[in-house]
């Protein structure tokens, strides 16, 4: 009795020796070198977008198990599902953890403002998701997935230390066509598409315009529909249309002008009825501030009595594909057609298709006479760099967002790669092209978060470089 007594403790004290052994060997923090890929420690847990002010440590820490609170709102829990497994999440009591994650008020800050705080306390990591409102909450969510990775050479998961505190730039940011993994890099707009916060519908009343009572009706039946569906911001677009009228309206107004002026006028008064903090955006014929009938178009719409001086301009630029939209041209535009109370929105055509590269050639400059900049297509790496444009646009980097956009994508390892191949692909051999792809292929780690499949993917970058190097098949990689 007494030999099995002695067992049992020599047991039970090799258990906790090796116990507190192992704890001992696991230090409280790590350098971020020896977590993340070799070469890749300037980039592989930096957020995107670009926060507006970041004070993020080169030390990491790991995350074990987590206790969440629950005070979190409804739209932040997928996101926190999908960052945390949920055998991570298995945490009783915040005493049984060893990463605490709660939420927290940021009294005074804009609606889609955030505070993301990562520190060590005593034996445990303290995240802390500070926000304005239920949109914050869930973009310092989004932004806490991009700081955590699992170890470059164990299993175990990783978290980032430091505090990111961060607001939107553009309210208005998003896509045409929105796909759904644009809202995790802060996507609100949806043009045309309900789905998204800012939901825009949009009225094409066409090239033949109806400004009779029937024609109005319609109008406002348009409107009170968008209303319903929670839309706040409304559309009326006349792009690659005529000038041309009903019978009818031209008997009532015989030019195009005064008839176009007083259907515009119309829809604003019963918008303003229906929602008085609604807004209206016009979408005129001549949407490309270079044309040269972009003068003589303004000067027949002052002529005709004008719009309502609250009217949102939507716009291309200087051209119908701009690669260069200065601040100037916009304000001019907005001047000469007397929109001076709402600011613009860029309805931008640049990279629709084809177009793996960055966005480029949008200022920050941009902020002082534009609400947003949503593209009408684009390939999933240059929507993630419009997107971070659109957040912060005076930090914006058009070769570092490419490769974070690749980091995204592909993952940590193959993100250079593919970042190079999409930068130089008109100066590469093909051998050495289908090279840099064999090692995206090799180094893409699937992940089931991610914005895109793999194989999808995989298969759509092998047409694209075919394509481009006007080869087909690819050459194999030397």
């Amino acid at each position: 009795m007494i030999f099995r007594l002695r067992r049992r403790s020599a047991v039970a004290l090799l258990g906790a020796a090796l116990l507190l052994a192992s704890c001992r060997s696991t230090p409280l923090t790590l350098p971020l070198a020896e977590v993340v890929p070799p070469g890749t420690e300037n980039f592989a847990l930096d957020p995107i977008p670009t926060p507006w002010d970041a004070d993020l440590s080169d030390r990491v820490a790991p995350l074990g198990r987590v206790w969440v609170s629950d005070e979190f709102d409804a739209e932040s829990w997928p996101v926190l599902l999908r960052i945390f497994p949920r055998h991570d999440l298995w945490a009783a009591f915040p005493g049984d953890a060893d990463t605490i994650l709660r939420p927290a008020p940021l009294p005074g800050g804009p609606e889609e403002a955030f505070e993301l705080t990562v520190r060590r306390r005593e034996q445990q990591v303290e995240i802390i998701l500070r926000s304005a409102g239920s949109i914050g909450q869930r973009w310092a969510a989004e932004t806490l997935g991009q700081l955590i990775c699992r170890g470059w050479n164990e299993p175990a998961r990783f978290v980032r230390l430091g505090t990111i505190r961060d607001r939107p730039g553009f309210p208005l940011r998003g896509n045409k066509r929105p796909l759904p993994f644009e809202q995790r890099y802060r996507a609100n707009l949806s043009w045309e598409n309900p789905g998204h916060e800012h939901f825009v519908p949009v009225l094409s009343p066409g090239g033949v315009l109806d400004v009779t009572e029937a024609g109005l009706r319609r109008a406002r039946e348009f409107l009170l529909a968008g209303h319903r569906q929670g839309a706040r911001r409304f559309a009326i677009e006349f792009d690659d249309v005529g000038f041309d009228l009903t019978e009818e309206t031209r008997d009532l107004y015989g030019s195009y002008f005064f008839a176009l002026t007083a259907y515009l006028r119309a829809c604003r008064e019963m918008l303003r009825q229906i929602d008085p903090d609604a807004v209206l955006y016009w979408l005129p014929q001549t949407y490309w501030t270079n044309a040269k009938e972009f003068g003589e178009f303004a000067n027949q719409v002052g002529l005709a009595g004008g719009v309502p001086a609250d009217l949102g301009l939507v716009l291309t630029g200087p051209e119908v594909i701009s690669g260069e939209i200065p601040a100037a041209d916009i304000a001019r535009a907005r001047r000469r057609l007397g929109l001076t109370e709402t600011k613009a929105i860029i309805y931008d055509n640049l990279g629709r298709e084809g177009d793996f590269g960055p966005l480029r050639g949008r200022g920050a400059d941009l902020l002082a006479e534009v609400d947003g900049v949503f593209g009408e297509r684009g390939e999933v790496l240059h929507r993630i760099t419009r997107l971070d444009y659109s957040w912060n646009p005076e930090a914006y980097d058009p070769e570092r967002s490419l490769l974070l956009a690749c980091r995204e994508v592909v993952g940590i390892s193959a993100a250079p790669y593919l970042q190079r191949l999409v930068l130089e692909i008109d100066a590469l051999p093909p051998e050495e092209a289908a090279w840099l792809l064999r090692q995206v292929e090799l180094r893409f780690l699937s992940d089931p978060g991610g914005p895109v499949r793999r194989d999808e993917y995989l298969q759509h970058l092998r047409n694209w470089l075919a394509k481009r190097l006007n080869i087909d098949p690819l050459p194999k990689c030397p």
